[in-house]
């Protein structure tokens, strides 16, 4: 008396519903009519059942951690002994150059000092007399002095005795 679905494909009412089957999870490998609620519910509750292994915190989180922070630690004590030793050897450096180097490093930063002055000059802004009724930028004047003072204290720092 029913109609198999491949009798009647046209009718729509009779197709089973394949989308409910895709959809619905299966824990057997085919569900049956008359059992199919306790065979899912009891997968179920086997899963819920199982015990799982603890957590093993020290392995998992605490043990790595404490590696790491020790790793940091010993690279930030190398960094710091190279640093050291590369300070050192810059002042060892800087403090065993030969006088005549020094006095080279002087005579270029004159030459520089020279060259800016020529150029103040050429543009009109080299000293107070050649501004007729101006006055001359404060900012201008303190550059000049700081310049002055960094080749002083170049100076003295490269030319005193060891």
């Amino acid at each position: 008396m029913g109609k198999s679905p491949q009798a009647s494909s046209s009718d729509p009412s009779t197709l089973p519903d394949t989308k409910s089957e895709q959809d619905a999870p299966t824990f057997s490998s085919k569900a049956q009519p008359n059992g199919s609620t306790t065979t899912k519910s009891r997968a179920i509750s086997e899963i819920v059942e199982d015990r799982f292994p603890p957590f093993d915190h020290q392995a998992a989180i605490v043990g790595p951690f404490e590696e790491e922070t020790g790793r940091d630690q010993t690279f930030e004590g190398e960094i710091g002994h190279l640093m050291v030793d590369l300070i050192m050897e810059t002042h060892a450096w800087a403090a065993a150059r030969p006088k005549l180097e020094s006095a080279n490093a002087v005579g270029k930063y004159e030459k520089k000092i020279a060259d800016i002055m020529e150029v103040e000059k050429e543009q009109g802004t080299s000293s107070p007399a050649s501004l007729v009724g101006t006055l001359v930028p404060v900012g201008c004047l303190l550059t000049r002095f700081t310049i002055i003072q960094i080749v002083c204290a170049l100076a003295f720092w490269n030319l005193r005795p060891i």
